[in-house]
Formats: C-alpha cells, sequence, structure tokens
C-alpha cells in the first residue's frame, strides 16, 4: 500500500534542484524519472479506493515533482534558446520550434518560454516555485509583466531585492490576487507607462454596428476603464438568473445591452445627457490624493524620461497627462475598487464630473455610524467597507466586491450589532450563508499583506476557537 507515496517522495528527491558540484547524472536521472512516472499510472487508477490522507500526501508529493522539474526545464529551455542550436529547420523563432516539437502550438510555447526565461533569470522565483511558495500561475504573471516591462520596471525587475518582495508576496496570495498587486506594484514603479499604455488603448478604440439580414452585429475594442464601465452596466442590467432561465451568458449579456439602450431612450433626460453620473469608484492613499492634488493644482514642467531613462523629448511632446503621472511615482497607484490601477487621466476626468462622498468624516478618521436605525448596507456605507475590505473577506475565495454582501460582523438579530463600517464585512453569497449557517466568528486585524489589495488581515473561526480561514495562513489547505 505504500508504493505509490514512496514512489512519490522518490520522484520529489529526483526533481530536486542538483548540487552546485553537478555529481548528477542527470540524462540518467530523466529517464529513471520517467520510469519512475510511469509506474504511478496503474496503482492511481484506483485512488478512489486510498484514504483521503494518502491521497492528499500523494497528490502533494507529484506537485512538488512537477515544480521542480518545471524550474529544471526552465534553465534547459533557456540555454537551448540562446544556443541556436534549434534553428535551421524552417521554425521562425524559438516558441515555434517548441510548440512544433510539443505539438501545443506556438501560442502555448511562446508562454512557456516567457515563464521559462523569468524562472532561469530571476532565482528568487526559481526557489519559489520549486519550493512551491509559488505557483504557475504566480510565475506566468510576471512573465507577463516581463513581456511587457517599460525599462523602468524591467529595471526594478533585475533588481534581487524587488523580486525577493514579489516573492514574498506571491506566498500570501493567490493567481488573481497577486496579478492585481503585480499590476499595482508596476504602476507606482511607472506610472507614465501606465498612462501611455491608457492612450494607445483609447487611440485604438472603435465599435463596429452593422446589419445584416440575420441582425445586427456589434464589434469593437474599448480601453480597459471603459470596458470596466461596460461590464458594470451589463451586470446592473442582468441580474442573477432565476433556475428556469434558459438563456446563455452570451444572450443574458445581449439583452442587458439592449435593456440599457432602451433605458437610455426612455429617460426623461435623453439625449441631454443629464442622468446621473455612473457610479465608479476610485481609491486612493492618503499619499496618493496629496500628490494627485498637488500635481492637479501645480504647474510644472518636468519630463517623464529624465525618470525612466527614456530619450529626453521637447516639452511640446510630452502629454499633460504624464506630466501628472510622473509626481504620482512611488505611491499607491489609483484604483478600482477591485485594485486595478486607473491611469491618472482617467481620474481626473471622473474628479471633473463625479460625486465625491468622504468616506472619511469624524475627528479619529471613522466613517460616521448609523446604529441601529437601519439595517441594510447602502449608499456610502457600502462604499466604505468595499473600499477597505475589496472583496470576500473569506480566505482564498476572490468574489469580487460587487458581488459581495456586507455582513454584521456582530449580528444585527441575534447581537444587537449596528450597521457601521466598523461592524460589517464583504462576504460572497455562498460564505455569508455558511457563515450564518455554521455559526462562525469574522474577526479583522490590523495590516494586511503588503502590496495587497486589502490592508486588513481577516479569520473565520467556530465558537471554540478552531480557525475555518484566515489570510494569516500561508497554506492552510496543504498537508504537512
Amino acid at each position: 500500500m505504500a508504493t505509490v507515496t514512496e514512489a512519490a517522495t522518490a520522484a520529489t528527491a529526483h526533481a530536486s534542484p542538483a548540487p552546485r558540484e553537478h555529481t548528477v547524472d542527470v540524462t540518467s536521472a530523466v529517464a529513471s524519472l520517467v520510469d519512475l512516472a510511469r509506474s504511478l499510472l496503474a496503482p492511481t487508477r484506483d485512488g478512489a479506493r486510498w484514504t483521503s490522507s494518502r491521497r492528499q500526501s500523494v497528490i502533494t508529493g507529484i506537485d512538488d515533482t512537477v515544480a521542480a522539474l518545471t524550474a529544471a526545464r526552465a534553465h534547459l529551455l533557456h540555454a537551448e534558446q540562446r544556443a541556436s542550436s534549434w534553428s535551421g529547420r524552417g521554425d521562425r523563432d524559438f516558441a515555434s520550434w517548441r510548440g512544433r516539437v510539443t505539438r501545443g502550438g506556438a501560442p502555448a510555447a511562446s508562454a512557456e518560454v516567457r515563464a521559462a526565461d523569468v524562472l532561469a533569470s530571476m532565482a528568487a522565483v526559481e526557489h519559489g516555485l520549486a519550493s512551491r511558495s509559488l505557483s504557475q500561475r504566480h510565475v506566468d504573471v510576471l512573465a507577463r509583466t516581463a513581456a511587457t516591462a517599460s525599462p523602468a520596471v524591467a529595471a526594478a525587475l533585475a533588481q534581487p531585492e524587488e523580486q525577493q518582495a514579489l516573492v514574498a508576496l506571491g506566498r500570501r496570495l493567490d493567481g488573481r490576487d497577486f496579478a492585481r498587486a503585480v499590476d499595482r506594484w508596476a504602476a507606482a514603479v511607472d506610472p507614465v507607462a501606465l498612462e501611455r499604455d491608457h492612450a494607445a488603448q483609447r487611440e485604438r478604440r472603435h465599435l463596429h454596428v452593422t446589419d445584416t439580414p440575420g441582425g445586427t452585429q456589434v464589434r469593437g475594442l474599448l480601453d480597459l476603464r471603459a470596458g470596466h464601465r461596460l461590464r458594470l452596466a451589463l451586470e446592473a442590467a442582468s441580474p442573477r438568473p432565476t433556475t428556469d432561465d434558459e438563456r446563455t451568458v452570451e444572450q443574458r449579456r445581449a439583452d442587458a445591452l439592449a435593456a440599457i439602450a432602451e433605458h437610455t431612450l426612455s429617460s426623461p433626460g435623453s439625449p441631454s445627457a443629464a442622468a446621473v453620473a455612473p457610479h465608479v469608484s476610485v481609491v486612493l492613499t492618503e499619499d496618493t490624493w496629496t500628490a494627485l492634488s498637488r500635481g492637479l493644482h501645480q504647474g510644472g514642467s518636468s519630463s517623464p524620461a529624465q525618470s525612466t531613462g527614456e530619450a529626453a523629448v521637447g516639452p511640446a511632446e510630452v502629454a499633460p497627462a504624464e506630466v501628472l503621472a510622473e509626481r504620482l511615482r512611488g505611491v499607491a497607484p489609483p484604483a478600482d475598487e477591485e485594485g486595478a490601477p486607473i491611469p491618472v487621466s482617467e481620474v481626473a476626468r471622473l474628479l471633473c464630473d463625479c460625486e465625491l462622498t468622504r468616506v472619511v468624516v469624524d475627528a479619529a478618521g471613522r466613517p460616521v455610524d448609523v446604529g441601529r436605525g437601519q439595517r441594510l448596507y447602502s449608499g456610502y456605507l457600502r462604499r466604505a467597507v468595499i473600499a477597505r475590505d475589496r472583496g470576500c473577506v473569506w480566505a482564498g475565495c476572490g468574489a469580487r466586491a460587487r458581488w459581495c454582501e456586507v455582513h454584521h460582523v456582530r449580528w444585527w438579530d441575534r447581537d444587537g450589532g449596528e450597521t457601521s463600517v466598523e461592524n460589517g464585512a464583504l462576504l460572497c453569497s455562498s460564505h455569508h450563508h455558511e457563515v450564518h449557517r455554521r455559526d462562525l466568528v469574522v474577526s479583522r486585524s490590523p495590516g494586511g499583506v503588503p502590496g495587497a489589495i486589502r490592508q486588513v488581515s481577516y479569520t473565520v473561526r467556530t465558537r471554540d476557537g478552531a480557525v475555518v480561514a484566515s489570510d494569516l495562513v500561508e497554506h492552510p489547505d496543504r498537508p504537512p
């Protein structure tokens, strides 16, 4: 019965990084490893009969082996690419050669090669993957960032201390939250590049509405911020489907677009655009707000080129938004409620025509509570909770803020809890139900993961104190 577990453990040992002396016969070791891995196929087909602990232990061993082998393969791919021994067979580039050899195709091979470059050039990231502190998704995020990096971001990525900081961040965040955190990190390193990318997206925007015999075809391209607003509007116009709703997601989205058009045309203010502006949240730290306010109210001609290492251009060629973006270098970038960085030109536009709600309203910097007179969280109270929690606070969930409900930490009906920002916590519908079903206790701690979206930590416990979910645990579900 212990054969498979021992084989998985042995495979992990084979896949561990070789000693510095390179005493391992790599070719023979790989051949033995392949034979060993194939020997696992037959016994694992009977895995349904195993105990849960044994099954999880073997899965963990296989995951460890795959991670170590991925790191080892990255060094070989990097070396093969630089040696150019793959060329001369009609392949356009190294990714095309790799895609042909693996039969996975060039797009998949390109992603693999980008990840290999990161692993081969960033020792901290390689160690993070090999030790399973990072997942392949984390490596792919860094590879995407490195592939599109501006000179300033590329220079930062080359610094060992920045690599260590990003790896430390990855240990505490899942792949999706890590991607958002890295985007914000890059925007803080080079806010000018974020603004230039936004301007390029705006330049490429287009929308075609074409009548055909089979219906009206809508196709186009929006910048990411406009796309975010469109997605919010479509979700608002298309509530969750009932059990008897047989429409596909695409059909529901099409119906939502038609409903938005009908609402606009039937609005009393149409076409004068007198309607209330859309509710788009912009979250700024105190330092960011100070820098932004100073930038908006001061003149100046400092060129972004001076700090990014690019060739200087004449004053007429520097966009005002880039000058403003330069003044935000080194502070946390403005972000939406989900943590995505917002270009400064978009922030300036929103500040020109939006409803501002001051979340901090008392001398101690706390939002005013509405006490027991109001049960539901709405308006500025909900926005304040979202600004703090950013999404479902159940560790590892990641449900977006707009899909969440605000839970009374001290229950409204049972504990006499108030409807206040301090007593609120964002939970998705599923986890909100779970908290009430199991009578769980939600607690908040000051301080979050540096660089993460949420700057507070949450722990969910049973009434007797057993931890069910916590931001403070790096690998709560991984077997020892």
